[in-house]
C-alpha cells in the first residue's frame, strides 16, 4: 500500500505543517520528563517487564527538605501519571533554571521497580545529547528529580515553527540524535520509546543541543545474563513497549534487542521530512499490521523535494528484518550524514592545542576537588562550554560519546605532543575516568580542562563551597560531604569519606573552611601534602635565616674556638641546603605521581622531618655548647 504521503492537496508544504501541529497539539499538556510508562498515551501499551536488571531495593535520595535548595516557580511544565514538572531556581545560584520532576508515592508504588531502574540509568548517563540528571530527594509523600531544563522546547514545537525548515537542518539535528541513541547502546541502554515528543532543544539558539529524555521504558540490554534460575532469557527483551507507530517489527513479535531503536530513528526521519508517519491506523492492531507487512513507499508531493540519500537512508533504517539493519556506525557514515560541512580538524586551531595542553598537564588531584568540580560543571550554562564540547568531538573520532586512550594519544599528536602510551595512560588516569570502561567521559573532560582564570572566580567557588555547605555552617564535615552525595544519588561509606576529608584537612579538625577551600581549588595536585611542603619551606626559610645569624655572630669575634664555630656554620649551611633540595626535590616528585604515590610520599616525607629534626637538633647541641665555649673563654679573658 502506498503512504499516507500520496495525493496530498491542496499544498504538500500545507498539509506537512498542519499534520505536525496536529501531532504536537495531541500531546500538549503531557510530562516531557516523564518516567513513568503511562498507559493513557494514545497508542502507547501497558509496559511490565517480563525481566530486568536486578536492582538495589534501596533508593538513593537525600531527605532534606528540596525547598531550601531550590525555589518552585508557580508555572507546571508538564503532567504526567504519576506527578508534575515545575521549573525551579537553585537558591544560591539563581540564575541555573531547573526542571523538577514530583512523584507521588502512592501512586507509584506498584511499579517502584520503574522508578528505580530510571534512576539507576539517569545517574549512569553523561553526554551532551542526553538529558543531564543532577539531584534526588524525597520526603513523606513524593519523590523529586532535579534534571537539567531544556528551554528550547519539544522537536515538533521548533520543526512547526520553522516552516522553511531546510534538509540540512533536519541533517544536523538527526547526527546529533544518532549520536545520543549510539552513546546509549555504546553504555548498554536500549531507550524503547524513541519519538519527537521525547527530544527536547536545550535552548531557543540555532546551536542548541538536542536532548534525549524520558528514561521510564529504558532498560539495560548487554548486562542481562543469561540466568535461567532468575528467569532471564539472553540478550533478547522480551516485552512489547514503546508508541505503537514507532514500534519496531521485532517488538511487535516479541523478541528484540537494542536494534529496535534504529527502527524507530527510522519512522521519526521519516515523519520529519513528510510531516506524517509511515505506518498509521485507527487501532494499534491495525498499525502493526502495516509494520509487519508493509513496505515503505516515498509517494506525494513532500517527497518530491526529499534527497535520494535521505530517501535511502529512511529505507535502510526500516528494514523488518534486524539483522539486515543499517547499524548506527553505518548510519554516521551515510552520504546523507557525511555531506555536511565536515568540522575543523583537530589542530587546525590554537585553542586546539591550549585545551590538549591543559589535559595533559592535569595533575592529580584529591578527591574532594573532583566532586567540587563536578558540582561546578553542573553549575555552567551550555553556551560556556560550547568550544571544549567542540574539541571533545573531535577527539572522540568513534563518536562513542568517550574518550579511549588510542583517541587521547592520536589527538595529542595531532597537535604536536608526541607523548609515550605510558604518559598517555598517565594523563587517564589523573582524569577521572568511568570506572568500567576505563575512557574519559565528557563532564570529566570538561572539569579536566576549564579555564581557571576563567571560570573560578569567587562566586562560582562560593555556589559550589554553599552546595557542600548544607547546613549552612560556613564550613563542609564529613556529615555534609555525605548529605551532598546523596543528593546525586551517591551512597558512600564512612571510610571513603574519612579518605576524602583526610586528603585535604590540613588543619587538622575535620572541617574545610571557606579559605581552605579556596585553596583547594586553586591549587595542583594533593592539597595537604603541598601545604606540607608550604610549611616545610616556610620552616626551613625560618632556620637558614637563624643559622646565617647566628653564624655572623659567631664570626665576628675570633677566639680559641673559631675552628669549632667555622664547623658549626658549614654543617648549619650544609643542613639548610640539604634540606631545601630535598623539599625542592620532593615537591617536583610530587607533581608528576598519582594520589597513591603522593600518599605514600607524604609518609615518606613525615619520617624525613624526624630525621631531619634530630638533625637540627644535634646542630643545636653543638651551637650551645659552643656559645658557652665562647662565654666562658671571655671570662678567662
Amino acid at each position: 500500500m502506498g503512504q499516507t504521503c500520496a495525493g496530498a492537496k491542496p499544498s504538500a508544504e500545507h498539509k506537512k505543517n498542519k499534520q505536525i501541529n496536529n501531532l504536537q497539539n495531541q500531546k500538549e499538556g503531557e510530562n516531557k520528563f516523564a518516567a513513568d510508562t503511562d498507559s493513557q498515551k494514545t497508542n502507547s501499551p501497558i509496559i511490565i517487564l517480563k525481566k530486568q536488571k536486578p536492582f538495589s531495593q534501596e533508593i538513593i535520595t537525600s531527605f532534606e527538605d528540596i525547598r531550601k535548595v531550590y525555589e518552585f516557580e508557580p508555572n507546571i511544565l508538564g503532567h504526567g501519571h504519576y506527578g508534575t514538572v515545575r521549573l525551579a531556581n537553585h537558591i544560591i545560584n539563581k540564575s541555573k533554571k531547573y526542571a523538577v520532576k514530583t512523584i507521588s508515592k502512592t501512586k507509584i508504588k506498584k511499579d517502584l521497580h520503574l522508578f528505580r531502574r530510571e534512576l539507576e540509568i539517569l545517574k549512569s548517563l553523561d553526554h551532551p545529547n542526553v538529558i543531564k540528571f543532577y539531584e534526588t530527594y524525597q520526603d513523606k509523600k513524593y519523590f523529586h528529580l532535579v534534571m537539567e531544563y531544556c528551554s528550547g522546547g519539544e522537536l515538533l514545537h521548533r520543526i512547526a515553527q520553522d516552516k522553511m525548515a531546510s534538509e540540512e537542518k533536519m541533517v544536523k539535528i538527526m547526527k546529533k540524535i544518532f549520536l545520543g541513541v549510539k552513546y546509549l547502546h555504546e553504555k548498554g541502554i536500549c531507550h524503547r520509546d524513541l519519538k519527537p515528543e521525547n527530544f527536547l532543544f536545550s535552548n531557543n539558539s540555532e546551536l542548541s543541543e538536542i536532548k534525549i529524555i524520558d528514561f521510564g521504558l529504558s532498560t539495560y540490554i548487554d548486562e542481562i545474563e543469561n540466568e535461567d534460575d532468575n528467569g532471564f532469557f539472553g540478550n533478547d527483551l522480551q516485552t512489547i513497549c514503546g508508541t505503537a507507530n514507532y514500534l519496531a517489527p521485532e517488538v511487535i513479535k516479541g523478541k528484540y534487542d537494542k536494534r529496535c531503536d534504529i527502527w524507530s530513528l527510522g519512522v521519526l526521519l521519516y515523519f520529519l521530512l513528510c510531516g506524517e508517519l509511515p505506518f498509521s491506523g485507527n487501532t494499534n492492531t491495525e498499525i502493526f499490521d502495516k509494520i509487519l507487512n508493509q513496505k515503505v513507499e516515498f509517494q506525494g508531493n513532500n517527497w518530491k523535494k526529499v534527497s535520494k540519500e535521505a530517501k535511502d537512508l529512511v529505507k535502510k533504517l526500516l528494514v523488518v528484518n534486524p539483522d539486515d539493519r543499517i547499524t548506527l556506525e553505518q548510519v554516521l557514515k551515510h552520504p546523507w550524514i557525511t555531506k555536511l560541512p565536515q568540522k575543523k580538524p583537530l589542530g587546525s586551531d590554537g585553542e586546539d592545542q591550549r585545551v590538549l595542553s591543559m589535559l595533559r598537564n592535569h595533575q592529580s588531584t584529591a578527591k574532594f576537588k573532583k566532586e567540587a568540580l563536578k558540582v561546578l560543571v553542573n553549575f555552567l550554562e551550555e553556551e560556556e562550554i560550547q568550544e571544549l564540547k567542540q574539541i571533545f568531538r573531535k577527539i572522540d573520532t568513534n563518536n562513542t560519546g568517550m574518550i579511549k586512550i588510542e583517541e587521547l594519544q592520536s589527538a595529542l599528536k595531532k597537535v604536536g605532543l608526541n607523548d609515550s602510551e605510558e604518559e598517555v595512560k598517565r594523563i587517564m588516569q589523573t582524569v577521572h575516568i568511568d570506572e568500567k570502561s576505563n575512557q574519559i567521559n565528557y563532564s570529566a573532560f570538561i572539569a579536566a580542562t576549564l579555564d581557571e582564570k576563567k571560570f573560578f572566580n569567587k562566586e562560582r567557588l562560593w555556589n559550589v563551597f554553599k552546595h557542600f555547605d548544607v547546613d549552612d555552617t560556613n564550613y563542609i564535615t564529613i556529615s555534609n560531604l555525605r548529605e551532598a552525595l546523596a543528593r546525586a544519588g551517591r551512597k558512600v561509606d564512612n571510610q571513603e569519606l574519612q579518605e576524602i576529608m583526610n586528603e585535604v584537612d590540613f588543619n587538622l579538625n575535620q572541617r574545610i573552611e571557606w579559605n581552605q577551600f579556596v585553596t583547594i581549588m586553586t591549587q595542583t595536585g594533593n592539597t595537604k601534602t603541598r601545604q606540607h611542603i608550604d610549611r616545610s619551606l616556610s620552616q626551613i626559610s625560618n632556620f637558614k635565616e637563624n643559622n646565617q645569624e647566628s653564624a655572623k655572630n659567631q664570626n665576628e669575634e675570633p677566639n680559641q674556638t673559631g675552628i669549632a664555630t667555622s664547623q658549626v656554620t658549614y654543617n648549619q649551611r650544609k643542613s639548610s641546603f640539604e634540606v631545601d633540595e630535598a623539599a625542592k626535590r620532593f615537591s617536583d616528585d610530587l607533581i608528576n605521581n598519582s594520589p597513591q604515590q603522593q600518599k605514600e610520599m607524604y609518609v615518606n616525607q613525615n619520617q624525613y622531618d624526624k630525621e631531619d629534626e634530630k638533625g637540627h637538633n644535634k646542630i643545636n647541641q653543638i651551637t650551645h655548647k659552643n656559645e658557652q665555649q665562647s662565654k666562658m673563654q671571655s671570662q678567662l679573658n
